[in-house]
Formats: structure tokens, sequence, C-alpha cells
């Protein structure tokens, strides 16, 4: 498994110092630099396959590297805003991005067209590992999940009391975990849209979060500068 890091502020502008690293040993595997984007990369998002890297920007672009030459494989156009969401399909066919004022756009690398437009302002999303299903998190607390192949709303409801930070699906998709600014991480059967854990402890927002691969436990990050991994079968559900 393979991650990919960059130093957001370089001292030549426009360009993006990027690192890939192997997960399980620590280790760089590659660096190499972003020459393209004209303002600050917000985002990076590696491929399932690991052969392409995608960076959204600040300059309203979304940009395709091959990990392997460094080089520039397609640039996206057609925000009107900065674009500071950004993910792959699991299909390692289609990626959507979204920016800040919406809407959220999903393209076809494979083509360099542009597949499907749903108009909607997010402040966290998340694909499911089937393909099927867009998350999103609203600035109100709301959540909300797209039919990615018809870009029609399948449902919402109000999960949080604050700006959604994050969303993640659970490896086998059932469940969905959300994070926001008012300090809760929550869990939710997607099946019956029910919460069925509430997790408290930071004592700050908390802006990331993740599955493991099991599905069993949670990593969160939040602004008190801590990183914890909660078991979710000893979680409370809210009442």
């Amino acid at each position: 498994m393979v991650t990919a890091t960059f130093d957001v502020y370089t001292k030549i502008a426009g360009q993006h110092i990027i690192k890939i690293w192997n997960i399980k040993s620590g280790k760089e595997i590659k660096a190499f630099t972003l020459k393209g984007h004209e303002h600050v990369v917000t985002q990076l998002k590696l491929s399932p396959d690991g052969k392409f890297l995608a960076s959204s920007s600040e300059d309203r672009t979304v940009r395709l590297w091959d990990t392997i030459t460094g080089q520039e494989a397609l640039c996206f156009r057609g925000h009107s805003e900065p674009v500071v969401r950004l993910a792959f399909l699991p299909d390692n066919r289609r990626i959507v991005s979204a920016g800040r004022g919406g809407p959220i756009r999903i393209w076809d690398f494979r083509t360099g067209v542009e597949e499907r437009i749903i108009p909607a302002l997010l402040s966290a999303m998340a694909v499911s590992p089937d393909n099927t299903l867009l998350a999103g998190g609203l600035e109100d607390g709301t959540i909300v999940l797209w039919r990615i192949e018809t870009g029609d709303r399948s449902f919402s409801w109000k999960g949080h009391d604050a700006w959604i930070s994050h969303v993640a699906f659970s490896p086998d998709g059932n469940y969905l975990a959300t994070t926001s600014w008012d300090k809760a991480v929550k869990v939710w059967n997607l099946t019956t849209r029910k919460n069925i854990a509430t997790i408290t402890g930071h004592i700050k927002e908390v802006h990331s979060i993740a599955f493991s691969p099991d599905g069993k436990r949670l990593l969160t990050a939040s602004g008190d500068q801590t990183v914890k991994v909660w078991d979710i079968a000893k979680a409370n559900p809210s009442r």
C-alpha cells in the first residue's frame, strides 16, 4: 500500500514537491516536482492501481500525473472556484471533484471527458467501495447520498450540529463514518440510516477519519493535535 505527501508552499511558485511512500515500510518510493498548477495544491489522491496521482488546486483545475514519470497526463478544467475535494472512484476510471462553491463534477480520466455534474456545495465527500454511491457532508451538518450513475439524490438526513469535516465508507460499504466541528464522530447504518455509534473524546474539531481494513476500528485526527484509535463495538450509539 502506498500514499503520497506534498509540500504546499515551496520557494518556486507553481511547483510542488511530491513524495510517494510505502506505508508498511515507511520508506520513500519516489519524489518528483509537479509543474503546472498556478496556485496552491489543495488535495492529492492516488488511483486505486497506483499508476496515477490526481491533484486539485485553488487554480480551479484538477490534474492527473503519471506516478512513474512524474509528467502531467491530463488537465481537467470546468470549475469556476478553487477545487477543494477530490476522490478516485474504485473503478479506476473516474475522478470526482468539488469546488469550494460547488458543484460536484465526475470525470472519466481514460477519455478526458466530463461525465456528470451534480449541483451541491460540500464540506466533505467519499465514494462507496462498489462505485454506486457518493456521500457528502454539508456545512449545516446534513449528510447526503447520491447515486453516481444518475446523479440523483438518494437520501439525506441531519447528522451533526456543525460543519461536517470528513466522511468515510466502511470497507464493506454498509456503514458511513462522519466527523464534524461539533467534536463528535458518528457511525451510520446505511440501510436504516440510523446512528449505531457516537464517539466523543476529542476536545477540538475532528478533521479526518478512516476505517481499519476489517471495519472494526476507526482512526481519527483532531485539531487538538491528537490521533486516536477507537473500537466501534465499544462505542455508545446516540439516544
